[in-house]
């Protein structure tokens, strides 16, 4: 059997069923559902668009706060984090690379975990001006 066409695999008495972003795995002892992280990278994430300013909100449950690293460039945000505790549903430690929609300030960001939330405001480096309209 070739795995590449079926979308179901034999593995050991039990089965894979591979769906895009989960992975179901059945065996004798029951159903294990598993996310495939690097399938979801980007989904954990939104950005909020202000004039001067971007916000991003990252869903990190479960990290230490002690143990999250945050490196910027002035269009990309590197962050990651270790779980404070292993979490059925996430086996790995955090690791996002965010492509920012405009450039921004690196040395002006502040960083804001709360209930499994990092808020990070990002200074815009160029803020657009108004166009006055005659």
């Amino acid at each position: 059997m070739d795995n590449k066409e079926h979308d179901w695999i034999d593995v050991n008495k039990g089965i894979i069923i591979k769906i895009p972003k989960l992975k179901f795995i059945c065996g004798p002892a029951g159903i294990i559902i598993k996310k495939i992280s690097e399938d979801i990278v980007g989904e954990n994430y939104h950005i909020e668009e202000y004039p001067d300013r971007l916000e991003l909100f990252v869903e990190m449950p479960g990290a230490k706060k002690d143990s999250i690293e945050i490196y910027s460039t002035e269009r990309i945000v590197y962050i990651k984090a270790k779980l404070e505790r292993k979490l059925p549903y996430r086996s790995e430690d955090y690791e996002f690379k965010i492509k920012l929609p405009y450039e921004i300030i690196p040395e002006e960001s502040k960083a804001k975990y709360e209930n499994g939330i990092l808020n990070i405001t990002l200074k815009r480096k160029v803020t657009p001006t108004k166009i006055k309209v005659d």
